[in-house]
């Protein structure tokens, strides 16, 4: 239910953990502010409301996400702020404050446009 990040640079397997921050800044993420916002207090982190997972919110996450799952409760595409069900707070304060926003998470080879990395 949200934009898709990667890391800006390679991770180092130390005892076979892998340990990255990406909530300190937008330089932690590909791509820098583009799909990665400032939640405030200076913590940053991932844009919601992508919910069909094409790489950009827009107008079809909530014709044809949002507005099937509304009122349903579970994890759901159109449950943008993750809390269990699909309510009008998912499309005012999670879709249309991130309406036009694109990741940079670069696409899956062969395809132009990026594609979740999530089977369905």
């Amino acid at each position: 239910n949200h934009l898709g990040i990667i890391s800006s640079q390679g991770l180092i397997d130390i005892g076979g953990i892998y340990s990255y921050d990406f909530s300190t800044g937008s330089g932690q993420v590909y791509g820098g502010a583009n799909g990665y916002k400032d939640l405030g207090a200076g913590v940053w982190g991932m844009v919601s409301a992508d919910g069909n997972a094409s790489g950009i919110v827009d107008n079809t996450d909530e014709t044809s996400v949002w507005k099937i799952d509304l009122n349903q409760s579970g994890y759901r595409g159109g449950d943008f702020n993750m809390s269990g069900i699909t309510e009008n707070t998912d499309e005012t304060s999670n879709w249309k404050p991130n309406l036009n926003t694109g990741g940079q998470v670069p696409a899956k080879s062969g395809s132009q446009f990026f594609q979740s990395y999530v089977p369905k």
